[in-house]
């Protein structure tokens, strides 16, 4: 092999190991918010399992009154398939855009004309920073966010790291909801 496909390969490399680095603290360990109570809990969409379970247990062990749980629209995981959206203090809502700029969207919407409640945030462990950020920038109340989930295999993670980075990128440039 010549000297510059050597420089080349280990560019690449470098490069590879230099993303994942960066990538631990903001997708694998992102730090850990303090949960104090809150007015409501948050599941973001998809409101998968482990989130919506998570959900639960904040509000049985008195950390929250109500839950706030982002659906979609069609095709599995409507507020018709979860039987927490038949719970009494949960909401189940459709967020737009189906994004989570679109579900802060969302919370700005369920407390208009009243002070913004606090919430905790329940994403999975990737999703922690970009939805931190995007509370902090565009939601009024005090909020937390914490992780109920992680991916599981190589792939998850590869595809989580590439996704929410570029989805960090758009978070920048795009203005509040």
């Amino acid at each position: 092999m010549r000297l510059g496909a050597w420089s080349g390969l280990l560019t690449v490399l470098a490069g590879f190991w230099l993303i994942v680095l960066v990538g631990l603290p903001l997708y694998v360990f992102p730090p850990t918010d303090t949960v104090e109570h809150s007015d409501v809990v948050m599941v973001l969409g998809p409101p998968m399992q482990a989130r919506l379970d998570l959900a639960e247990q904040l509000r049985d062990d008195g950390l929250a009154d109500r839950i706030v749980v982002s659906v979609q629209a069609s095709g599995g995981q409507t507020a018709g398939d979860l039987a927490i959206c038949q719970e009494t203090g949960v909401t189940c809502a459709v967020a737009d855009p189906s994004t989570t700029r679109g579900e802060v969207l969302l919370m700005k919407q369920l407390s208009e004309g009243a002070d913004p409640p606090s919430l905790i945030v329940v994403t999975t462990a990737p999703h922690v920073m970009r939805t931190r950020y995007l509370f902090a920038k565009c939601y009024p109340g005090e909020v937390s966010v914490i992780a109920a989930e992680r991916p599981e295999t190589l792939e998850a993670w590869t595809s989580q790291y590439v996704y929410q980075s570029a989805a960090f990128v758009k978070a920048l440039f795009q203005p509040c909801p």
